[in-house]
């Protein structure tokens, strides 16, 4: 695993979970999993996705080498906010 971060769970998380993947499939991305666990794979970005009490736990596996982490936490948290 190369980093690791949280984001806050919202309160509709399966009609914010139909749109992650809807999105991501739009942009040549998937998800392979449901809504407690699975893969993530958009752009280069390997991750791994949890869904616990209050947050999600996003573990990134692999990435470009010239994207920051922050960048990644950041892109991720944005869709999630925007999504709701």
């Amino acid at each position: 695993m190369l980093f690791y971060f949280y984001v806050e769970k919202p309160n509709d998380f399966s009609e914010v979970f139909f749109k992650v993947q809807e999105l991501l499939k739009k942009e040549g991305g998937e998800i392979r999993g449901d809504e407690q666990k699975g893969t993530i794979l958009s752009h280069g970005v390997l991750g791994e996705y949890e869904v616990l009490e209050e947050y999600i736990l996003i573990k990134i596996k692999k990435k470009p080498l010239f994207v920051p982490n922050k960048l990644i936490e950041k892109e991720i948290k944005k869709i999630f906010s925007s999504l709701q």
